[in-house]
């Protein structure tokens, strides 16, 4: 019984400590740099909070490329996959005429490690040494953890998010999500990239 009580808490202690561990990284994730000059800015999907400022950082730092990452609608794993309506902005950059300074990917998978991947790979295809990745505050902490498992080493990665306004309520559930998401985000950095 004594053996018992030990290792439950032991493991009721890894557990808080995962979750506060985890929950204040998303609560009070680091802010990347906004000024820095890379070889492009990408814009994580979905964009209707990330795009915004991914437009601004692009133009504020004098960066050659910008990267918009979205699903077209019926594309993707899941084939019957919509997103939601996309913003006027993206719309305007990727299903009109194309531009030299926008790049319009869709990753490999609807996944922030798809996003990855797919990053990685247009990096390497473009010698990119240095990019922004424009991401949600709340999913700040997971993202650079696995751009920084799947994104060669020779680029630096520069993570940017948004101000951003949210109630307790939603708070609440993107800390479980994220607190969730994060294990898996373990597994697959570690296994996967």
């Amino acid at each position: 019984m004594r053996k018992f009580k030990i290792i439950s808490g032991i493991t009721a202690t890894l557990v808080i400590g995962w979750l506060l561990f985890v929950t204040l990284n998303v609560l009070y994730p680091s802010q990347g740099d906004l000024d820095s000059p890379n070889d492009a800015v990408v814009s994580l999907s979905p964009q209707h909070y990330r795009l915004p400022l991914a437009e601004e950082v692009w133009a504020n730092t004098g960066t050659n490329t910008l990267v918009i990452s979205y699903v077209e609608p019926g594309l993707g794993q899941f084939g019957s996959y919509t997103p939601q309506q996309l913003p006027e902005a993206v719309v305007e950059y990727c299903q009109t005429e194309p531009r030299d300074d926008v790049v319009c990917l869709s990753p490999v998978e609807i996944s922030t490690i798809g996003e990855a991947f797919s990053i990685n790979d247009l990096a390497t295809e473009q010698s990119w040494d240095s990019i922004t990745v424009v991401t949600s505050k709340w999913h700040t902490f997971r993202t650079r953890f696995l751009f920084s498992q799947c994104i060669d080493d020779v680029v630096d990665v520069n993570i940017v998010y948004p101000d951003s306004e949210m109630t307790a309520e939603q708070w609440g559930w993107y800390l479980a999500y994220e607190n969730a998401a994060f294990i898996k985000a373990l597994y697959e950095g570690t296994f996967r990239c």
